[in-house]
């Protein structure tokens, strides 16, 4: 549970960095990469989707 707790926070985390990174950058901005960024977008919001999912399977496995 240790090992899919710690997965689970770090998809979170790294849906977290990449939205402060694509903010920062303002790569929607720039017409020559809203497909790319529209790419990158979905991925990382998946990646913390299953994050999400994960953690909060943690949570209802460790509190049964």
């Amino acid at each position: 549970m240790k090992f899919l707790d710690g997965l689970g926070f770090g998809m979170m985390l790294s849906g977290v960095l990449f939205w402060i990174y694509l903010l920062a950058i303002q790569l929607l901005k720039n017409p020559n990469y809203k497909v790319l960024a529209l790419i990158f977008v979905v991925i990382e919001t998946v990646v913390t989707v299953i994050g999400i999912g994960i953690s909060a399977y943690v949570m209802w496995r460790v509190n049964t």
